[in-house]
C-alpha cells in the first residue's frame, strides 16, 4: 500500500495498480479498515485525474466494505462515497443532502476531501460561490493535515479562487489560480 501510495504523483498508473493489490489482500485477510483506507486514496487520486467512472466504482467498493465494518468512521466514508456517487451521476441535489450527513461523521482527510471537493463543485455550479467558500476554509481550518498534501491543499485553493472570481473578485482569483497552477 505504501509503495502503491509513493507512486501516486510520478506514476499513477502503477500506484492505482500497486494500492488495488493491497486493498484486495487487506480484504482478504479481513483488515476491512485498512481497506477502506487504501479506498479513500485511490477513490482521492481517480477524483484528481477526473476519472468519474472508477470513482463510481472505487466507492461501491468502499460502501460494501463499510457495511462490513460498520463503526461511525465506516459510516462517514459510506456517506461520502454515496455522496461521490450522486454526484458522479449527475444528481447534485441529492448529494448535497447526503454530503451535510456525512460532513457530521468522522471522516479520515482523504474522504473529507473528497466530500470538500465535489460539495464545492457542485455548489459552484449552483452558482453558490459563498457557500462553496465556507466549505473550503472550513476543510483547510478544521483539517491542518490537508497541508501534509499539497495536491489536496492547492486544488481546494483552486475551488476557492474560482468562488471568489464568481463572486466578481476577478483579479484577486486570477493571482490565486495562477498560484495554485504554479504549485501543481
Amino acid at each position: 500500500y505504501m509503495w502503491g501510495y509513493s507512486q501516486m504523483i510520478s506514476d499513477s498508473n502503477l500506484a492505482v495498480v500497486r494500492m488495488q493489490m493491497a486493498a484486495d489482500i487487506f480484504h482478504r485477510q479481513k483488515h476491512y479498515q485498512r481497506e477502506l483506507r487504501v479506498l479513500a486514496d485511490l477513490t482521492t487520486l481517480f477524483f484528481l485525474e477526473t476519472q468519474l467512472n472508477q470513482v463510481l466504482a472505487s466507492s461501491m467498493r468502499a460502501v460494501r466494505v463499510a457495511n462490513i465494518v460498520r463503526d461511525d468512521w465506516s459510516r462517514g466514508a459510506a456517506l461520502v462515497c454515496v455522496a461521490a456517487m450522486l454526484f458522479v451521476q449527475g444528481r447534485e441535489l441529492a448529494m448535497l443532502g447526503v454530503a451535510r450527513r456525512a460532513f457530521a461523521q468522522p471522516i479520515n482527510i482523504a474522504w473529507y476531501w473528497l466530500l470538500s471537493m465535489i460539495v464545492t463543485t457542485t455548489l459552484l455550479r449552483l452558482g453558490r460561490p459563498l457557500e462553496a467558500l465556507q466549505v473550503v476554509d472550513k476543510t483547510l481550518e478544521h483539517h491542518p493535515k490537508m497541508d501534509q498534501d499539497d495536491r489536496l491543499r492547492q486544488n481546494l485553493l483552486r475551488q476557492q479562487a474560482t468562488a471568489r472570481f464568481y463572486q466578481g473578485y476577478t483579479a484577486e482569483a486570477a493571482m490565486q489560480a495562477i498560484d495554485v497552477h504554479r504549485y501543481l
